[in-house]
């Protein structure tokens, strides 16, 4: 049975892997979100590691890491992420060189916690370990009030 929600290894919740070669993953991920049943939202908040070489980190993979969720936004998998802010730095008009980056957000639309999960561990972020993956949290929802889609 698959879990509904990921988040600290201490608090219970555990990581779901998704069996199978990487390449078997992403070929199954791609005929679920092909299929025609209805998708599932959920919100991803994967933190960052807190090394001293994790903003160098974060600063080399982002160019691959935005490549990489460029066609799920096309798509409308993602429907929208960013960075998260460990000083209130998101409004400021500093450079992105001189803000504090402490990890991703993004709201996502899959058929299922699995494909939601593929896409988590098929990104640069997590398989070159700038997230904290121990402290990953991804959760369903739903729209209780606001205006959906975005």
């Amino acid at each position: 049975m698959t879990q509904s929600v990921i988040g600290p290894l201490n608090s219970g919740w555990r990581l779901q892997d998704v069996s199978g070669s990487h390449s078997d993953k992403l070929r199954s991920l791609a005929i679920q979100l092909m299929s025609t049943s209805p998708n599932r939202k959920y919100a991803f908040f994967g933190p960052y590691i807190t090394t001293p070489d994790a903003r160098d980190l974060q600063a080399r993979l982002m160019k691959e890491h935005f490549a990489r969720l460029k066609p799920l936004v096309e798509q409308g998998v993602i429907k929208l992420g960013g960075p998260v802010y460990t000083d209130g730095s998101a409004g400021d008009v500093k450079g992105v060189a001189d803000r504090n980056f402490g990890g991703s957000f993004f709201i996502l639309e899959t058929p299922s916690y699995d494909a939601a999960m593929a896409i988590i561990k098929d990104d640069v972020y997590y398989l070159e370990g700038l997230w904290d993956v121990p402290n990953l949290h991804l959760v369903e929802y739903i729209v209780a009030f606001g205006s959906y889609p975005f």
